[in-house]
């Protein structure tokens, strides 16, 4: 009997070393719940379109809110800037999350 495929799952949580103005810490997010949550102030700041995938530079006001948001998520002393570039490193990780789940899944449908 042949044995069933293997689906590896990648449970989307990542890290960073983290430097405040209290010192070092470990900040752990899942990469699927920040995406959702920038996604939505994106819709919510008009950077995103209903149904389209294309999203504007983003504002001022929308990275301040994304900032909060981040704190709330546990990234404390969340500078706009700081927004900024886990906005720009959770789109990436969520492109190569996304991408190694479509291959999971197409390892399996061709089996």
């Amino acid at each position: 009997m042949d044995q069933p495929p293997i689906l590896k799952l990648d449970n989307g949580k990542r890290a960073f070393q983290v430097q405040t103005s209290e010192g070092v810490f470990r900040w752990e997010y899942d990469v699927l719940t920040i995406k959702l949550t920038a996604e939505e102030l994106e819709a919510k700041f008009g950077l995103r379109k209903l149904g389209e995938d294309k999203v504007v530079s983003p504002t001022p006001a929308f990275l301040q809110a994304f900032a909060f948001r981040l704190h709330e998520f546990g990234l404390t002393d969340c500078t706009v800037d700081a927004a900024f570039a886990v906005y720009e490193i959770v789109n990436t990780q969520f492109i190569q999350l996304s991408s190694a789940v479509s291959s999971q899944i197409n390892s399996i449908l061709a089996t």
